[in-house]
């Protein structure tokens, strides 16, 4: 067997492997199935045979695969050896048995990062339009602290994530409201319209007042199209029957918008139709 010479051990080591002359040691071959020479287990460790398996014998993270040398013994990679080892992308994180790397740590794919983007083989900050979901996003680029809430289904974890600011407890996605929901609920008089808290309802739907109705018209407990001659302050009137579009202007001390809601000769002073000196008063 042709023997080699290790050169170079330091102190510190040859003492610990009972060398007396580390400067040019005789060392054994790195297959001869003993423990020889510099080695620090079986044809492995030191600075000559590479690095040892796990539970393998060392002196220095070096002669371990990991990178670890705890207690004289090579232990396997973790998660928080403070070493870059097993499949780790950077030290501690990313490699798929990690967690993912903050922004600036090295990776070589994105599930690699926290934040899901990995550009030129750094981990980059997540952002509200990069087509994912990360950073605190509830759904992909929307909900939490990205400007645009989510739409209809989408996750949420409070009210604000969602275009409809309601977001259901329990499954954590967004919700319509009462009025989007396609179904007469709540306080409703119609199927999403009327009541306290949606939106009057368009002609022919159901009403309960003229409250309910966009014409301000609710007639036999339906919303009926507003007339100018209905008795109805209704439609786009600035006072019962005369006003907006129809075609009676209303008289002093009537309700008004604009001066051509006033019959000749009267203005329109604080929305009442007025006459001379009565507009004088504010």
């Amino acid at each position: 067997m042709q023997r080699i010479l290790a050169c170079g051990i330091s102190l510190v080591v040859a003492a610990a492997l009972g060398i007396s002359q580390p400067a040019c040691l005789e060392s054994a071959s790195c297959t001869d199935g003993k423990k020889d020479g510099a080695e620090t287990d079986v044809d492995c460790g030191g600075p000559v045979c590479g690095a040892c398996q796990v539970k393998a014998a060392c002196l220095q993270p070096s002669d371990c695969l990991s990178g670890v040398c705890t207690d004289n013994a090579c232990v396997a990679a973790s998660c928080t050896d403070g070493v870059k080892n097993g499949s780790e992308s950077d030290v501690d994180c990313g490699g798929g048995d990690c967690a993912g790397c903050e922004s600036g740590r090295a990776c070589a794919k994105v599930s690699d990062c926290a934040s899901g983007v990995c550009g030129n083989n750094v981990c980059q900050d997540a952002s509200c339009s990069d087509k994912l979901k990360n950073g605190d996003e509830t759904d992909v680029d929307c909900g939490g602290s990205c400007s645009d809430p989510c739409a209809l289904g989408k996750g949420c974890r409070l009210d604000q994530d969602c275009t409809s600011n309601l977001c259901d407890s329990t499954s954590k996605t967004c919700l319509p409201t009462v009025c989007q929901n396609g179904q007469r609920d709540g306080s409703e008089t119609d199927v999403d319209c009327g009541g306290q808290d949606c939106a009057p309802c368009v002609d022919g739907k159901t009403c309960a007042s003229a409250d309910d109705c966009q014409s301000r018209r609710c007639g036999n407990l339906i919303c009926t199209t507003a007339a100018c001659d209905d008795g109805l302050e209704d439609g786009d009137e600035t006072d019962v029957d005369c006003g907006g579009s129809c075609p009676a202007r209303c008289a002093k001390g009537a309700g008004c918008a604009a001066p051509s809601d006033c019959a000749t000769g009267l203005a329109c002073n604080n929305n009442v139709c007025c006459l001379g000196n009565d507009c004088s008063g504010g």
